[in-house]
């Protein structure tokens, strides 16, 4: 290494293969013209109009403007509107084009301790409050928002099964996974594991594989088994206190019971209208039976609670069966309750509701089979998510189509890290896909467009942002470069935008492509092949490179790790092969195009900032690095 005495690296040792080979320096294989390369913005600063000027001067062509949001102290809220208009005409000037990555916060309203409707709706403003700023930066365009997919919201950790090959069938196993409480949205760890049962002897030696999803099915059957449980006792508890009181009414068995001025209970013949007083063990018998119905109404708030439930996370086969029991539940309470010809009570109500309720409940236990085919209260949190999220970003969408019409920013979701929500490339096809429909839909019924329109219409708007080091993270887990290129397979029908970062499979580094092991060139190369690469804004996110290593920016590292051509045409030399001859990556030229000279044939490269080649200072200006006259 070459240090300087800034501290800073400036340079790195290529080695002593020539810098004439087009291979040389931190190449990655795929070369990209640089005027189709990117860059981030300081996401650490809230005066994003400065960071914007700093990186235009080192000749970026794509702009992405940095708001995180919450996940920086908040500072998307912190930059004044007035940058976003600055930025807009510093676009114009220049000939550059922006987009913006919009706030870290989890659309599915997760939070610490679960999930919070009220969160969500919050998240759904403050996604708008992105796309507003991000219409400001080109009303007459579609300025690419990114959001993260997740931000939060735990899913799945995936391992690979060795034996099998990449892409094979079951070669990526769910390790990890969660459960989330739909009525509460608590969420409860899942964990693939061996256990041992005794209804198993024939596995006792090794155990008996739990999968996630069995675990997961295993948590309904055992809440549902438990609320039936409950339900069940709460009747039991009433037919007690019944006993054996019927018997005490053989021959009054019909009749209908009325209370006497004077507090006292009556039997009363429906038929005759004849009023007769009760025995004493008739009194102590009907008392017994109205103590009953106080077990009997819990029985019946319990059993509307848990038919609830049971309808509303139930198969469709489920719900069509709990309708007939409906309907018959509702009969059979019409059948003895008063009505205007008869007021009176019947006498045996208390028993008629037991015997309803008991019949009612035995209805819904088959139905639910016993818990066996419980209704699902705990799913997935990628379930969850995807109708939670994709619910988010379609209504963000319609408010922006409904506010900015054909000129509506594009919403492209994020892949984020293992053990978030969409992790994988099929995870977040489906969001983009899911949100997608309920875009339509919502166009179809709010704005009176065909279906079919607006299915283009959402096409066009929403799609995916695939970042490429994200995905890498995986490696930590035993995914190859096979695995993960396979990731990019799945989501690359819907990508519209594309994040290139580096780093070495643990943590999101953020260090400039070629200078960790994401596997660029197969990545690249299958998007390619997909039709997809020529189509999308290829954004390099060098932040921590620029933090810790060098101030100066990474845009002349990037065109060395893309090895783009030096003057524009597809041609060498390229910036790759420069790493051996200007002593650094961003000393311009060095000896090979002397100051000398040019002091003796004319100004040249020598005249301009270093972040363009040259040999003085930058800062002079938002351009050139010269002073304005």
């Amino acid at each position: 290494m070459d240090y300087k005495g800034s501290g800073n690296y400036e340079s790195f040792y290529g080695g002593d293969i020539s810098s004439f080979n087009p291979e040389y320096g931190h190449f990655t294989g795929y070369r990209i013209a640089g005027g189709q390369l990117g860059q981030t913005t300081n996401p650490a600063s809230a005066n994003q109009l400065d960071e914007t000027v700093k990186t235009l001067k080192t000749g970026v062509r794509h702009i992405e403007v940095a708001m995180l949001g919450p996940a920086v102290n908040d500072l998307d809220q912190t930059i004044p509107k007035e940058h976003f208009k600055e930025i807009r005409a510093l676009m114009k000037l220049s000939g550059a084009t922006t987009s913006l990555h919009g706030p870290i916060i989890d659309p599915a309203g997760f939070v610490q301790n679960g999930v919070d409707e009220t969160e969500r709706i919050n998240a759904e403003r403050r996604f708008f409050d992105a796309v507003e700023k991000g219409h400001e930066l080109n009303p007459k365009g579609n300025t690419t928002v990114v959001f993260h997919a997740s931000n939060g919201m735990p899913g799945g950790i995936f391992t690979v099964d060795e034996s099998k090959k990449p892409g094979e069938e079951g070669r990526l196993i769910k390790e990890k996974g969660f459960a989330i409480n739909q009525d509460t949205g608590q969420v409860a760890p899942l964990k693939r594991e061996r256990k041992f049962y005794p209804e198993y002897p024939d596995q006792l030696e090794k155990g008996k594989l739990q999968t996630v999803e069995s675990q997961l099915n295993s948590i309904n059957a055992t809440e549902w088994e438990s609320k039936m449980t409950e339900l069940a006792q709460f009747n039991k508890h009433a037919d007690e206190v019944i006993g054996s009181s019927e018997l005490y009414f053989k021959e009054e068995r019909d009749f209908n019971v009325g209370i006497t001025r004077e507090g006292q209970a009556v039997l009363i013949n429906p038929e005759t209208k004849e009023v007769n007083p009760m025995t004493p063990a008739q009194e102590k018998n009907y008392q017994n039976m109205k103590n009953a119905d106080i077990f009997l109404e819990n029985v019946s708030q319990n059993f509307r609670g848990i038919f609830n439930k049971a309808y509303e996370y139930g198969s469709p086969e489920q719900q069509k069966e709990l309708k007939k029991l409906a309907s018959d539940y509702k009969e059979g309470l019409e059948s003895f309750h008063p009505t205007r010809e008869n007021p009176n009570e019947k006498l045996l109500m208390p028993i008629y509701k037991k015997n309803l309720l008991q019949g009612a409940i035995m209805k819904l236990n088959q139905i639910t089979e016993g818990g066996h085919a419980a209704p699902e209260i705990y799913t997935s949190t990628e379930e969850f998510a995807l109708n939670k999220s994709s619910e988010t970003f379609a209504n963000t969408a319609v408010r922006s189509y409904k506010e900015f019409g054909k000129n509506m920013p594009v919403i492209a979701i994020e892949n984020w890290a293992p053990g978030m929500a969409f992790n994988r490339g099929e995870d977040l096809k489906k969001l983009v896909e899911t949100t997608r429909e309920k875009f339509a839909e919502k166009l179809n019924k709010e704005k009176n467009i065909g279906l079919s329109k607006a299915r283009k219409i959402a096409e066009k708007q929403i799609g995916a942002t695939w970042d490429v080091g994200h995905i890498n993270m995986h490696k930590k887990y035993g995914l190859t470069d096979e695995d993960i290129v396979r990731e990019t397979q799945e989501v690359a029908s819907v990508v519209k935008h594309l994040h290139l970062t580096d780093n070495f499979g643990f943590s999101d580094s953020h260090l400039v492509p070629g200078m960790g092991n994401v596997p660029f060139k197969k990545h690249l190369e299958k998007l390619e092949k997909e039709g997809v690469l020529d189509k999308v804004k290829k954004i390099v996110e060098a932040g921590g490179y620029i933090k810790d290593i060098s101030q100066k920016g990474a845009h002349s590292e990037t065109l060395t790790a893309f090895g783009s051509s030096i003057y524009g045409a597809k041609m060498a030399p390229y910036w790759n092969q420069t790493i051996g001859l200007s002593g650094g990556y961003s000393g311009g030229f060095g000896m090979i195009n002397p100051q000398t000279h040019h002091s003796i044939y004319g100004a040249g490269f020598s005249n301009l900032p270093t972040e363009l080649g040259g040999q003085i200072p930058g800062g002079g200006s938002r351009f050139s690095g010269n002073p304005m006259s």
